[in-house]
């Protein structure tokens, strides 16, 4: 199932936000070990729906995104949530009762909230995600919080596990 999911090799944790120096600066230190790198924010989140909630995990990203992760619903692939609106995994919209253009409650643990509609509901029984655009973070939150996460993908000819410990002394 997992590898039906998401197409990254590793998923590679910051202990905080990443400048677009310090991205470019992992960029160039796996150039030759890593044909894709995708940064990203991540963090936990209460989703809230007709009075019961789930903690989950939102990301949020660019049109880069579908790239690493398979959003598909019914076997038609998907392709970003949009402004003001989520797609979430199959698991917690069933777990909720959410079907598609209801809106939900994300809540992180600075207690900031996104209020979205569910315009996607995509195969993933791995992890419980909401996925959403970064515009929809700033424009309800007024800022963009920093890639703390990066996806890559490593080359063919490469080591996996070589190039994850290389990635984590970086």
């Amino acid at each position: 199932q997992f590898e039906n999911v998401t197409t990254n090799d590793l998923t590679v944790y910051f202990s905080e936000a990443q400048t677009q120096e310090q991205q470019d600066a992992f960029r160039d230190a796996l150039d030759r070990q890593a044909s894709d790198i995708l940064f990203f924010y991540q963090t936990s989140v209460d989703v809230s729906f007709d009075g019961a909630a789930k903690e989950i995990y939102l990301v949020a990203g660019d049109e880069s995104l579908k790239s690493f992760i398979n959003f598909t619903q019914d076997g038609e692939k998907l392709g970003m949530p949009g402004p003001g609106k989520t797609f979430l995994s199959i698991g917690v919209a069933e777990n909720l009762g959410v079907k598609v253009g209801d809106t939900v409650t994300l809540t992180d643990p600075d207690m900031r909230q996104l209020t979205v509609e569910v315009s996607g509901i995509y195969h993933n029984s791995v992890y419980n995600y909401a996925i959403v655009e970064p515009e929809t973070m700033e424009a309800q939150w007024g800022s963009l919080p920093g890639s703390q996460m990066a996806f890559v993908r490593v080359e063919d000819y490469c080591d996996h596990h070589e190039v994850g410990a290389f990635a984590a002394e970086q």
